[in-house]
């Protein structure tokens, strides 16, 4: 290949991955904004497990429906994708109350956005290399071979734990760079 074949394929690529990853991003800002309307801080804290657990439970309960929903096309297909998209969504707003007080007092939606850009960028580069037969990246859990509960699960506590490292890494990031402007 030539290299003006691997840089078109490399943004053919990085199109066709960013895009959804912004589109989704947006998703996951607008539930965090809606969520941020809620007065009281314990249900705010607890509500974006307790949306995964319900779509969850609705998706599982569909037992053999849950493969339909990701191997069909159409209508059903981008429902699909938006109620994945939506489990994603709550496990990355889900340790935001964690990280919040030690990040500056700017909007708190834009490190939500920023934090999903990247997980959901990382999310779907690992499901890429996964249908390519590659080995998954944080698990090896797939639809197929487990629950659907086991499997959306899974889902959930990966964007936990990636957005818990990207907000962890913006936490770092601004305390070092305050202290380093200060010296």
């Amino acid at each position: 290949m030539t290299p003006s074949e691997w840089f078109l394929g490399f943004i053919v690529i990085l199109l066709l991955i960013g895009l959804p990853s912004i589109i989704f991003s947006l998703l996951s800002s607008l539930f965090f904004i809606a969520m941020n309307k809620v007065r009281v801080k314990l249900v705010r804290l607890i509500l974006p497990p307790v949306i995964f657990i319900v779509i969850g439970v609705i998706l599982s309960a569909a037992g053999p429906g849950l493969e339909m929903l990701y191997k069909t096309m159409g209508f059903v297909a981008v429902i699909s994708w938006l109620l994945f998209g939506a489990i994603i969504a709550m496990g990355i707003i889900t340790p935001f109350p964690l990280f919040e007080r030690r990040l500056p007092k700017t909007k708190s939606w834009i490190y939500v956005f920023e934090a999903s850009i990247i997980t959901f960028f990382y999310l779907f580069v690992a499901e890429v290399a996964n249908q390519a037969g590659l080995m998954r990246v944080v698990s090896r859990v797939s639809p197929n071979a487990y629950s659907p509960i086991v499997f959306l699960s899974v889902l959930f506590i990966e964007a936990v734990v990636i957005a818990s490292l990207v907000y962890g890494g913006f936490t770092l990031y601004y305390h070092f760079s305050w202290k380093l402007a200060s010296e």
